[in-house]
C-alpha cells in the first residue's frame, strides 16, 4: 500500500500555519465474502486494515509562542459492500 499525505498544523495566536506530507509504503490485510442472491446478482463485503509508519512533525512558532509537534497514527480500517451483476 502507498499513502501520500499533507496536513497543517495552525496556530490562531501565532498567526502561523505549517504543512508537513509524506509518502509511506505500508501493508494491507483483509478479507471478503460474497453470496449469490439469484443467478445474476450477488451481495458483497469488504474488510480491509492498512498498517504505515507513524509520523512525526514539529512546527515552530515564532518566540515567544513555543513549538509544538504531532504524531499522527496513519493506521486506517475500510469497510466496502456493494451488489454485483453478472451478465
Amino acid at each position: 500500500s502507498v499513502l501520500d499525505y499533507d496536513y497543517s498544523l495552525t496556530n490562531p495566536a501565532a498567526t502561523v500555519t505549517e504543512t508537513h506530507g509524506s509518502t509511506d509504503i505500508g501493508a494491507t490485510l483483509g478479507a471478503g465474502v460474497e453470496v449469490a442472491v439469484t443467478n445474476d446478482i450477488s451481495l458483497f463485503g469488504e474488510y480491509r486494515h492498512y498498517w504505515f509508519d507513524d509520523d512525526a512533525a514539529a512546527f515552530a512558532g515564532p518566540a515567544p509562542v513555543p513549538a509544538q509537534s504531532v504524531n499522527p497514527d496513519l493506521d486506517m480500517d475500510t469497510v466496502s459492500g456493494g451488489i454485483n451483476w453478472h451478465f
